[in-house]
């Protein structure tokens, strides 16, 4: 977790202090070309990913978490570009130009599914396979569906939104699972 603590500070600096438009990462990591945009999303995914790392260190929520953010919010953004298909809606703050694409939270909601099983595989139980069974998919894919439409209606604090929307469903889901009958 050292690395992205680190990037936490490296982000902090660039972003508040050197405030260098040309730099590589405002560059890379912004959609303005502003530096201060360094302290939206992108610091924030690195602080989660601290946390995630820290408190949730090969736990299914850290896995599922990650999926989200790794994965869905890192995919949704490309494939609502290069794939629009003319649906747009609107996003916070809600100005004209506040706008996601309903193909994005698409791209989101596969990309969170295909990243929990790539991301369960690996970190979860070095014995599982990379099969899913039917009731974990379908809570991921209930985790991600539900986390794609928040994140679509979050704009620039989409990562935190991601990161408490995916734990709230998760909880959500474990808590209805363990509620069910039991025969005797």
């Amino acid at each position: 977790m050292l690395v992205p603590a680190i990037y936490t500070i490296q982000l902090f600096v660039k972003g508040a202090i050197l405030k260098d438009p040309n730099d590589t990462d405002v560059q890379t990591m912004t959609r303005t070309g502003s530096p201060a945009e360094l302290l939206n999303g992108p610091i924030l995914f690195t602080i989660l990913m601290t946390i995630v790392g820290l408190k949730l260190y090969r736990n299914q929520l850290g896995v599922v978490i990650m999926a989200c953010l790794g994965y869905g919010d890192g995919i949704a953004p490309l494939v609502g570009y290069y794939f629009p298909c003319g649906t747009h809606y609107p996003t916070f703050p809600f100005g004209p130009n506040d706008k996601k694409t309903l193909t994005g939270s698409l791209g989101f909601f596969f990309a969170s599914v295909f990243g929990y099983h790539v991301l369960g595989g690996l970190i979860l139980d070095s014995e599982r396979d990379f099969a899913v069974g039917a009731a974990e998919l379908q809570m991921i894919a209930t985790v991600a569906a539900v986390v794609a439409v928040v994140e679509g209606l979050c704009g620039p604090y989409d990562n935190p939104c991601i990161a408490i929307s995916a734990t709230l469903v998760y909880f959500y889901l474990l808590a209805s699972n363990t509620n069910e009958p039991t025969e005797v």
